[in-house]
């Protein structure tokens, strides 16, 4: 009978099953035929299906629904037919309800894993339990985080997966397994565009109150460094998860890195520096009453102190007056947490000391104690707004604002000083508190003259007792110096003979 078994045992095609010559076309024991296309790979008629299969009934307004119900490629939710265990046939029913989950399922890996537990016994709620979802994961990653960065690199990695998190959402992204190379491709390119941006209180708890979060607003397209930077810890994220076994392939493997060229880092000229300091004297005549006086004092000797110091603008701001003994500086730094000595000139240390203290140990900054989150917001907004001085400053000194005029150009100048003079490489990664002095080499190599002799001096050896050099100059012999300096003098003698018989021509033609 067409449609039907009369045999309603689990096993009644065990039977092998006949082929039409078109091999479209196969029957079960039953003779029941059904076509091949609907049932890929299966030798059983619709009621005789032996277990249960995963197919989509696309939604009306899928892209693919033409494609049949074993297109997978889509986030309609997956459905099921066949014969349980007990004999029961379902027919196209939602996975989700099969199951009894509220949300429909639409990942293929994740509804064939769950579709075997069903069958074999096991418990479906325990699956989905194992799994991590993608909150879970990353907060999991940032409370391990949390011991081992500063609190602005940590408040950068909570910016990035806030919007991991936000994209997953209108994706039906639910568990961290889900996210494929597509879906990260598909991420990546959203930071060429403006977009918008919510903060999520729940990842806000690992910065320990510093950040209130930031509120929803549109987020421009991200610079190629930011870029770069952003691609390293989102790697690192998933990498996080792939070593703890809750990815079975980390997604961002085989990507290329965003290429980053860097931009120049110009340093001051002495004719600049010279005007940045006649324009804060210009501030210092004009200011009026003791405050504003006070504070152009301090902008000049903030200047001179990050040019002869070569300190990120935050250090200089929170450095105390016991830092400076007997003209040497001593700071521990912020970002790598390395300490530096600095002597600096006798001038630098005589701005210092005639300028007003703006606590009872801080030149530049009120110390405002009290709950750590608040000491640390007080110098963040401290040194924004000394950072605003200098760029007016600037501004006034004629200085052409380029991309980088900020106080770190102080810092350059400082390398750029050290360098040209014949100092070390590795003393200046020492003097800027960098972690490693590869980072020292990117930044400031093309400036480091004693570099420069050294490669010239081992070229010039490479010369000595060289055959071809030997062989050459017996064949065109060089001329040493006091030869080459008197043929010049010889050229200049008949110059000055030619130049003086063509005016005694010229007076004898005019007479």
């Amino acid at each position: 009978m067409r449609g039907g078994c009369s045999n309603t045992s689990r096993v009644c095609c065990a039977t092998a099953p006949e082929r039409t010559g078109s091999g479209d076309i196969k029957c079960c024991a039953s003779r029941v035929r059904f076509s091949s296309a609907r049932w890929p790979n299966s030798h059983h008629c619709r009621r005789c299906i032996v277990s249960l299969k995963l197919l989509k009934r696309h939604n009306s307004n899928c892209p693919h629904r033409k494609k049949g119900f074993f297109y997978w490629r889509c986030e309609c939710p997956f459905h099921v037919e066949g014969r349980e265990k007990n004999g029961e046939y379902v027919r196209r029913r939602s996975l989700n309800g099969l199951l009894q989950f509220n949300e429909p399922i639409s990942d293929a890996r994740e509804a064939e894993e769950m579709l075997e537990r069903y069958e074999n016994g096991r418990p479906v709620v325990e699956a989905a339990a194992e799994e991590k979802t993608i909150e879970e994961a990353i907060t999991l990653f940032l409370v391990d985080l949390a011991n081992e960065v500063s609190e602005p690199t940590m408040k950068k990695y909570v910016l990035l997966l806030e919007e991991l998190l936000q994209f997953a959402k209108p994706e039906g992204y639910c568990f961290l397994k889900q996210f494929s190379k597509d879906s990260i491709l598909m991420f990546r390119t959203e930071w060429d565009k403006e977009r918008k941006v919510e903060s999520i209180p729940a990842f806000r708890t690992v910065l320990k109150g510093q950040d209130e979060g930031r509120k929803a607003g549109e987020r421009t397209p991200l610079s190629s460094h930011t870029k770069q930077k952003e691609w390293e810890r989102l790697r690192n994220f998933f990498k996080f998860a792939h070593e703890f076994g809750w990815i079975e392939r980390n997604p961002t493997v085989g990507f290329k890195r965003f290429k980053h060229e860097g931009e120049p880092k110009e340093p001051f000229t002495d004719d600049e520096m010279q005007e940045i300091l006649r324009a804060a004297d210009r501030r210092i005549a004009r200011a009026i009453g003791p405050q504003a006086k006070a504070n152009a004092l301090r902008l000049r000797a903030l200047v001179l102190l990050l040019r002869f110091s070569g300190l990120r603008i935050g250090d200089a701001v929170r450095m105390e007056t016991s830092f400076l003994v007997n003209g040497t500086l001593r700071v521990h730094t912020q970002k790598t947490g390395s300490d530096v000595f600095i002597e600096l000139p006798p001038e630098v240390v005589k701005a210092l000391d005639s300028i007003p203290l703006k606590s009872n140990k801080h030149w530049f900054w009120s110390g405002t104690s009290g709950r750590d989150g608040e000491y640390k917001k007080s110098q963040k907004s401290e040194t924004k707004h000394w950072q605003m001085r200098i760029l007016g400053l600037l501004r006034e000194a004629g200085i052409e604002l380029v991309a980088g005029s900020t106080a770190h150009r102080f810092r350059h100048t400082f390398a750029h000083a050290h360098l040209v003079k014949g100092g070390s490489m590795e003393d200046l990664s020492r003097l800027l508190g960098h972690a490693s002095i590869k980072v020292t080499e990117k930044y400031y190599a093309k400036w480091s003259v004693a570099r420069q002799k050294r490669a010239s001096e081992a070229l010039r050896r490479t010369w000595i007792d060289d055959p071809i050099l030997a062989w050459e100059r017996a064949a065109n012999p060089v001329p040493t110096e006091a030869e080459r300096v008197d043929e010049a003098e010889s050229h200049s003698d008949q110059a000055s003979s030619s130049s003086t018989q063509s005016v005694l021509e010229n007076r004898k033609a005019v007479n």
